[in-house]
């Protein structure tokens, strides 16, 4: 089709990304072994009240760009490493179930999310979001040393450097004074405000009595005389050794902190690396987890519910409510991705009407929602029906040979596949149908918006721009994602995503559909044909075995064994998933049940005082006992006159003992009188 080679850059760009990201099973991409802390919620408050800062990385086990950044970062800690005293690196991993509630409290909102803590920081509220290129070691290093001597000005602590110029009165022999008897090499870098160069090596040597730093401006007497008439660019950085007034080293014009650092290494410490204890990820009291491989003996070529709820709970609990407010486009972004699983979304009916209260929920919504009120939605329709979407993450036919591989992005690849092959069945037939505002745009929106993946989500915004407005037939619906899967797979192959168990290859392979190649080239018709046969037929597996039981047989005095046998439950109690249902039909049973809950509260009597009511005073209360208690009296008289009639006993007494209320009375004596003997 005429937009497919604007496709390949789309795909190339972004799905190489996607495709690299790793499932919630959580394979960390630190380990105990790296030059950094490993923080989780339990030992983060950490950080806290200490007397250095910190440099932290929240980051996902799953997002293809932070599998790609975790080399280059590791490396920066490594570069880093002596400046432990004053900063520590550390990372978070914020696809750990745990992490969640912290993650969204420190705003982390994308991945890979860089933050600094100041020394003596109380809370979330101190850290600082790094904005700088992070890409960039060089530049990050130095961007860090500014951080932490702007916290170093305001309080400095007794081993802190001194971070401000030297002196212009000042001469070499002053700095040597200065260092220190302890120190026998001594760097003066000449450097223009702010010497942010000066501040890193500074902070690299901060705890080393053997060197010391200081920072010189680029007019200072001493430089002026050590460049002569020669043209140099800053930062410049000259390392004398005690005893020798003329510099054993001179730094190259443009270089690195990485640079310098090791010509330091070579002079001062003759090219050998210092051995020091190293802080493991347990320093705090975290732990690193581990996970065994999985054996892959399982069907891949299958479209599970299993896997699609996963991914939707997912994304329901984690990957929208990161930021604290959705608002403006990110909300008008919600809303279409919402609706879209509300009108073509798979599952049973409990969890399209899931997604169908949440589609309504959201039309009441039109300025923000924080992500605590999303949350508390998603947990309370969860609850009315029944929990269609469990918490806990299983994958069947997207589990990967090991944890880190597949899992939520295969759900999800599969989720948007179920969506555009829903959406064309309901309106291929549609004249009005437009596959682009319908399907396409909102999968376009939450994955530019919502996808925790910074660099996927900008990539995939760039180039569906260029896509999107190529795409007006119906067939386009199933096809573009169909594409565009197929060619990431291509790029993928043998990759560092690609999982050796399920290698990545064109999609339907021969084995699965014949009749999809022709000539060796796909034959769209029956692609389109055989991908709508594909994902409409959504398995309802169990991730355990089916339940079963032995039959035995008594033979000849004996007890064989027969075969096992499995229960055969009646699919509508089974819970089975309907790939589609027609989202009238859950419409229909939402205003018949808004129908009952509104009769339900209309015929709630709500009671209340009539003005002038007597019984609603003290005095009518009062009234009300005195009337209770002449009742009472009365019911008791009644009583006994009736037991008077109906027994021997009463009426001997009653005649005899004259047992009367008026016993005074002359009828009373004549009694008395008439029984004595």
């Amino acid at each position: 089709m005429k937009y497919e080679f604007a496709l390949v850059s789309l795909v190339v760009l972004v799905f190489s990304l996607l495709n690299l990201c790793v499932s919630s099973g959580n394979k960390a991409l630190y380990t105990v072994d790296d030059p950094l802390l490993i923080l989780d919620v339990n030992n983060f408050s950490s950080i806290y009240k200490q007397d250095r800062s910190f440099f932290v990385e929240f980051y996902s086990s799953w997002c293809g760009a932070c599998i790609q950044y975790a080399p280059k970062f590791r490396q920066f800690a490594k570069r880093i490493e002596k400046w432990s005293p004053l900063v520590q690196i550390a990372v978070v991993d914020c696809s750990l179930s745990i992490n969640q509630e912290l993650c969204r409290e420190h705003d982390v909102a994308y991945f890979p999310y860089l933050k600094f803590f100041k020394p003596n920081s109380s809370d979330h509220n101190d850290g600082r979001s790094y904005t700088g290129d992070k890409h960039s070691l060089n530049d990050m290093l130095l961007d860090l040393a500014e951080y932490v001597q702007e916290d170093g000005a305001s309080r400095r602590l007794p081993y802190w450097p001194n971070f401000q110029y030297v002196e212009d009165s000042e001469s070499l022999d002053d700095l040597w004074k200065k260092a220190g008897s302890s120190a026998s090499y001594m760097a003066l870098v000449a450097e223009a405000d702010p010497p942010r160069f000066a501040w890193a090596l500074m902070i690299n040597y901060a705890k080393d009595d053997r060197i010391r730093v200081f920072a010189a401006k680029v007019d200072n007497p001493i430089t002026e005389k050590l460049k002569g008439d020669g043209h140099i660019i800053m930062p410049k950085v000259y390392l004398f050794k005690k005893g020798n007034p003329s510099p054993i080293y001179v730094s190259e014009n443009g270089a690195t902190f990485q640079d310098v650092q090791e010509k330091i290494l070579e002079s001062v410490f003759d090219g050998r690396k210092e051995s020091k204890p190293k802080e493991t990820g347990d320093a705090f009291g975290g732990e690193q987890e581990t996970h065994p491989k999985v054996k892959a003996n399982w069907k891949q070529h299958e479209v599970q519910m299993t896997d699609l709820k996963s991914a939707m709970y997912y994304m329901l609990t984690q990957e929208i409510p990161r930021r604290k407010v959705i608002d403006n486009e990110e909300l008008v972004a919600l809303k279409m991705w919402i609706h879209l699983l509300h009108e073509y979304g798979p599952g049973p009916t409990p969890l399209r009407r899931l997604f169908s209260r949440l589609d309504d929920w959201l039309k009441t919504k039109e300025v923000a929602i924080s992500n605590k009120e999303w949350t508390d939605e998603v947990e309370k329709v969860q609850s009315e029906l029944g929990h269609p979407l469990p918490s806990n993450l299983t994958w069947m036919a997207c589990r990967g040979s090991e944890p880190h591989l597949r899992g939520y992005t295969c759900g999800l690849w599969t989720l948007m596949h179920v969506l555009t092959v829903n959406a064309y069945k309901a309106g291929k037939n549609n004249a009005s149908f437009n596959p682009v505002p319908t399907v396409l745009e909102p999968i376009h929106q939450f994955i530019y918006r919502f996808l925790s993946c910074k660099v996927c989500g900008m990539h995939f915004h760039r180039n569906a721009e260029k896509t999107l407005g190529l795409i007006s037939h119906p067939d386009d619906t199933v096809l573009w994602l169909w594409k565009a899967h197929n060619i990431a797979n291509k790029v993928l192959a043998g990759k560092e995503s690609d999982d050796p168990a399920f290698p990545k290859r064109q999609f339907p392979p021969p084995s699965l559909c014949p009749q999809c190649w022709e000539n060796g080239q796909f034959n769209d018709e029956e692609v389109k044909n055989f991908l709508v046969r594909y994902y409409s037929d959504v398995k309802n597996d169990s991730p355990k075995p089916a339940a079963s039981y032995v039959v035995t047989r008594f033979d000849a005095g004996q007890m064989t064994n027969g075969a096992s046998r499995t229960l055969n439950i009646n699919p509508r109690f089974g819970g089975a998933a309907r790939g589609f249902e027609n989202v009238n039909i859950l419409d229909q049973l939402e205003e018949n049940e808004r129908r009952i809950r509104s009769l339900d509260e209309q015929s709630k009597r709500n009671w209340r005082r009539i003005p002038g009511d007597s019984l609603s005073s003290s005095s009518g209360r009062a009234y009300q006992v005195i009337w209770l208690l002449i009742v009472a009296v009365a019911v008791i008289v009644m009583y006994v006159k009736y037991r008077k009639n109906r027994s021997k006993f009463w009426k001997t007494f009653y005649y005899y003992n004259d047992y009367k209320f008026c016993p005074w009375s002359q009828s009373s004596h004549e009694n008395a009188t008439k029984f004595r003997v």
